[in-house]
């Protein structure tokens, strides 16, 4: 088990570098959207985003409004408690993937921006302006992707304890001793799935071809909080 405990200790140290470099770390974040937790009543953030320029719309049963620029519908998710655990921004649809690059691309930029709060696993790059955007999609099985999550302090202790049982209820000891290539690859999804649980919000952004209208593209933006339970789950 030595190889697997030395990985972990190295993979933690890693994520914990990739941009938290500072002296403090947050303790208990909460997830934002312009500014307004993700977090709370339904009304209370409602009223908020109000505040920002967005309208709500009783038949859609959502918010309409702008972000980066872009028209947007804010679509809020509660858990049985009355309390918020998600936003999902739509960007109106693109008949354009130019455009629908545009849109993707100001959003990245705008994580990537704020290192301060948000971090990310991997290298999250632009899409090129002139790929071909139906062949890039077709290559990642239907969605370009990024993900972040929120800049905090995490129980390490948790974390490690966490990890091993998450590993040990997937593969025997000598599968971790002398794991296949796809062995190692799976470990160190479990490894990542085990630090993002114990992060208090994450953000992941979407852009797919719409599912509604053929021939056209769309790009979403969901907000966790991970610290209100998600119904589904209970």
């Amino acid at each position: 088990m030595k190889k697997v405990v030395f990985l972990m200790v190295a993979v933690l140290c890693s994520l914990m570098a990739a941009g938290q470099e500072k002296k403090s770390l947050p303790v208990d974040p909460t997830i934002s959207f312009l500014g307004v937790p993700v977090d709370g009543t339904k009304s209370d953030f409602i009223n908020a985003l109000t505040s920002k320029g967005f309208a709500y719309d009783i038949d859609e049963e959502g918010m309409f409004g702008e972000f980066e620029g872009e028209s947007a519908f804010v679509h809020i998710s509660e858990n049985k408690a009355g309390k918020i655990y998600q936003i999902m921004v739509y960007f109106h649809t693109k008949e354009s993937a130019k455009e629908c690059i545009e849109v993707y691309n100001k959003v990245v930029n705008r994580f990537n921006a704020d290192s301060t709060n948000y971090w990310s696993f991997y290298e999250e790059e632009l899409i090129p302006e002139n790929v071909n955007l139906d062949s890039l999609l077709k290559e990642n099985d239907g969605e370009i992707w990024a993900e972040y999550l929120l800049t905090q302090e995490i129980d390490t202790v948790a974390y490690l304890q966490n990890t091993f049982a998450a590993l040990l209820s997937k593969f025997t000891e000598e599968q971790l001793k002398n794991p296949t290539e796809e062995q190692r690859s799976e470990t160190i999804s479990i490894m990542q799935q085990e630090v993002t649980k114990l992060h208090n919000g994450k953000a992941f952004l979407a852009l797919l071809k719409d599912p509604d209208e053929e021939g056209k593209y769309c790009v979403i933006l969901y907000l966790y909080n991970q610290k209100n339970e998600d119904p589904d789950k209970e």
